[in-house]
């Protein structure tokens, strides 16, 4: 029988550069996921977006969901775009590409919640 797995503290969670152009100087904490605690229904982590840096446009193969939790970032999509602020939900069906702008003055954190695990992320652009 599984058990359940805690994680003490933010702190107890290593960052990693989410990123690899100079754009996009991200970082992401994994906080569950299935290397950190078996997870295979659903992946968890916080994100860190300082002030000027943009993600890729992309898509996932599974639902994904951002709760700001400071700053605001402005969320692209190929048809709109969505002007974020603290204690606002997003939510990306599979397929949606999707981009995270942060033009605020601030540091932006975000969680970010994924069901399953994508086998797919698809940047715009790139096959």
């Amino acid at each position: 029988m599984a058990k359940p797995t805690l994680i003490h503290t933010f702190e107890d969670v290593r960052p990693r550069q989410a990123g690899t152009t100079f754009e996009d100087h991200r970082l992401m904490w994994p906080v569950i996921n299935k290397e950190s605690v078996g997870a295979e229904q659903f992946r968890v982590s916080i994100w860190c977006s300082p002030k000027g840096a943009c993600g890729p446009m992309h898509s996932h193969d599974t639902d994904e969901m951002f709760f700001i939790l400071a700053g605001e970032v402005v969320i692209v999509t190929d048809s709109d775009s969505y002007k974020m602020k603290k204690n606002d939900f997003m939510y990306f069906p599979a397929g949606i590409m999707h981009q995270a702008q942060n033009r605020g003055n601030e540091d932006a954190w975000l969680l970010c919640v994924v069901s399953g695990c994508p086998t797919k992320t698809t940047q715009k652009g790139k096959a």
